[in-house]
């Protein structure tokens, strides 16, 4: 807080809430969506738990059906869902839109100035069928074997220089947490509540039940 970097105590403050924000309220509303479709689908809860079970503890962490299903999750309910934000370096100039037979549209192409914020929403990517099939279904088994256009699409900690830092210890935290909780618990959906949306995605009023295993 005393670096004399900071032009002001609301540089500190923004610094302070991003922190918080991209270090702890999206590894947590991505754990809770995750555990949610699981409660909803006890067919894949029970495949992810026999393969937790195959595995020493200390291995547990890189099963790989946990891992698709933590991809598929944050697939379907993407935290940062308008995606990424960036200044354009130079004019661009994105081409008109070309329906299917790669006939041209009535759209025009249009033009964005450099210097422009551009927003680029990665819902609406992750959603459409272009892309994956049955888009809005909760389907683990396709990160098995991916096309190479979902490898393009799917980024849900953006690329480049200037991608997620905490991309590394958000993806360890929830395969440790969740290898852990799906050994010992079995979850059953009491309510499956609404989304909200305030700077990230999040689950509203969702209830599961945890059941101890035996």
């Amino acid at each position: 807080m005393n670096n004399p970097h900071y032009n002001s105590d609301d540089e500190r403050a923004a610094d302070v809430i991003d922190i918080i924000i991209a270090g702890h309220e999206t590894s947590a509303n991505s754990m809770t969506f995750l555990l949610l479709e699981l409660a909803k689908h006890p067919e894949e809860q029970h495949r992810v738990n026999q393969e937790l079970l195959k595995l020493a503890p200390e291995d547990r962490n890189s099963c790989e059906h946990l891992r698709n299903c933590v991809r598929e999750s944050m697939r379907l309910w993407p935290v940062t869902a308008v995606g990424p934000i960036r200044v354009v370096g130079r004019d661009y100039v994105v081409p008109a839109c070309h329906d299917s037979d790669n006939t041209k549209t009535d759209q025009k192409d249009f033009f964005i100035p450099k210097g422009s914020l551009v927003f680029m929403p990665s819902i609406g990517v992750y959603h459409n069928e272009l892309y994956f099939d049955n888009p809005e279904s909760f389907v683990p088994s396709r990160w098995e074997n991916p096309s190479e256009e979902m490898k393009k699409v799917f980024l849900p900690f953006s690329l480049g220089k200037r991608n997620c830092l905490g991309q590394s210890l958000a993806l360890s935290e929830m395969q440790s947490i969740l290898s852990r909780v799906l050994v010992q618990y079995e979850f059953s959906v009491l309510d499956e509540g609404t989304t909200g949306y305030f700077l990230t995605l999040k689950p509203e009023g969702v209830l599961v039940k945890a059941t101890r295993r035996k």
